[in-house]
């Protein structure tokens, strides 16, 4: 009597309580014996392995079991006949699953009852399974070895598999977080990446202090960033005297200036460059596994290098936005013009620009930069920037040239001032061709040149200017009519006097 027959079933009463699916080793019999099927089934019966129960199921020929695999892609073991439907319809099942379907993880147990059709060495030098074994072979003890054998190496592949994933989101993750430009969108990223990085339904937020703030209240925070149920914090005050439950953490935070788990909380601290302090606090529904804290560890690395950049790309901008404006009043007031033109301009192109279609950042460097669009006139001499009556055909090529000189002062500036040189070299040309420096035409001009012309254009009718006096709403308008698709990029026309009332409150707002 073999060992399988000495088999015994266990009473019902002794059978473990069932654990979900999700939280089982997918096991599949691939036999056209339907005892084998039985019997494997009851020496696997209460079969448990790091807490986890088998979930058995069975397909009795070869097309059963590729639309049972196709269904469940994570099955974790497969026990294989050789002999089915036709002699080699297991092997050919291995071909399909290594070659077609190219599932590398799934562990393969090939069972025979007939060794000399499928010769040992043969098959496991020609197809990739993982063990061969005989049914007269495959004892009570054999068989619980052989599958446990399995399940821990697909668990080696799964955790690998897991690890390279974890690796390749950290790098998209931190790639994203580069892109960003404005504080509320990192922030804002940076709760994005971890979820996704976890795919787990969290909650997160993101405090923020300065560091005048946090000394001088002690214990008060902006939330600049929020998702799941912290979302309604977002934009609002967080003094830590209404948050008893997540106090502890801020002020241990504060205390280390490190990062740290405790229970389901994430905490992580990034000190800011203008002396200000930065908590984040992110909440996951349950425990975070080992290498799911290694991979936040690695990404909270990643997100303290893009803060640091992020913060000196600030105080950059900041450096240029001022010096933008100082040079852009200076040029304008050589000229003999009020400063608040610039001012306006640059105000008029941010507007017309979202409204355009421009992403809010990109349409508030086009208005940074567009107060610089006339500097080259440093280059021209005063009798001739300063001439009340109309210019000379000779005098107005030296004008011409300011639009040149501009784009060479600013070109190699970098940030705000490569967008000013754009927009410096161009805001001559006309949509037809007809312009300057270098007749360019339609959407060969940069945005910028044509936001910039623009609002340049009707702030410099619509004001006083020493070859002229105001004019009238109605004549600007036709003015502009008539040079619709002619100078002016005719969609950005449209839009510009679809509604004017932004534009007459920008003129109140920064008046000559």
């Amino acid at each position: 009597m073999s060992d399988l027959d000495e088999i015994q079933f266990l009473p019902e009463d002794d059978l473990p309580p069932e654990a979900p699916s999700g939280h089982r080793w997918k096991l599949l019999i691939v036999d056209d014996d339907s005892e084998v099927h039985r019997i494997t089934r009851l020496i696997l019966a209460g079969y448990r392995l790091e807490g986890r129960e088998l979930e058995i199921s069975s397909a009795y020929d070869s097309r059963q079991a590729r639309e049972w695999l196709t269904a469940n892609p994570d099955t974790a073991v497969v026990l294989l006949d050789v002999v089915m439907e036709t002699e080699d319809a297991g092997l050919k099942l291995v071909k399909w699953i290594r070659d077609t379907w190219k599932n590398q993880m799934i562990r393969i147990i090939l069972r025979t009852g007939q060794p000399g059709a499928a010769p040992e060495k043969e098959v496991i030098r020609e197809y990739r399974i993982n063990d061969y074994k005989a049914k007269t072979e495959l004892t009570e003890l054999k068989l619980y070895t052989s599958v446990t054998v399995a399940i821990r190496s697909y668990q080696d592949l799964k955790m690998l598999q897991r690890s390279e994933e974890g690796f390749h989101r950290i790098v998209t993750a931190s790639g994203e977080l580069f892109r960003n430009r404005s504080k509320e969108k990192f922030y804002t990223g940076v709760l994005l990446q971890l979820t996704s990085l976890m795919r787990l339904d969290e909650d997160s937020l993101i405090l923020h202090a300065d560091g005048i703030a946090l000394q001088g209240r002690g214990k008060d925070f902006l939330v600049i960033a929020a998702t799941g149920d912290f979302s309604p914090l977002a934009g609002k005050a967080f003094p830590l005297s209404e948050h008893e439950d997540l106090r502890p953490l801020v002020e241990r935070c504060l205390e280390v200036k490190d990062s740290f788990f405790e229970n389901h909380y994430f905490v992580s601290y990034f000190p800011a460059a203008d002396g200000g302090e930065n908590i984040i606090l992110f909440r996951s529904s349950e425990e975070l596994p080992s290498l799911e804290k290694e991979m936040i560890r690695v990404f909270s690395g990643n997100i303290s290098i893009a803060f640091a950049n992020l913060d000196l790309s600030e105080q950059i901008e900041s450096t240029q936005r001022e010096m933008i404006y100082t040079l852009g009043e200076l040029v304008e007031s050589r000229s003999r013009e009020t400063g608040n033109h610039v001012r306006r301009v640059g105000s008029m192109v941010a507007w017309l620009g979202q409204k355009a279609g421009l992403d809010p950042r990109e349409a508030e460097l086009m208005a940074l930069a567009s107060p610089m669009h006339d500097i080259g006139k440093i280059g021209i001499p005063d009798e001739i920037l300063n001439k009340p009556g109309l210019l000379s055909p000779k005098e107005l090529d030296v004008m011409r040239q300011h639009a040149i000189i501009g784009y060479q002062i600013l070109k190699t500036g970098g940030g705000i001032l490569s967008f000013a040189a754009s927009i410096a070299r161009s805001h001559h040309e006309f949509w037809d061709g007809n312009g300057y420096p270098d007749g360019l035409s339609g959407e060969d001009i940069p945005i910028g040149a044509r936001l910039t012309a623009l609002c340049d254009v009707f702030d410099a009718l619509f004001h006083t200017r020493k070859y002229k006096g105001p004019w009238d709403l109605e004549m600007i308008k036709d003015y502009f009519l008539e040079n619709r698709g002619k100078q002016f990029d005719p969609r950005l026309h449209d839009l510009f006097f679809e509604d004017l009332s932004p534009v007459l409150e920008i003129m109140e707002r920064w008046p000559d």
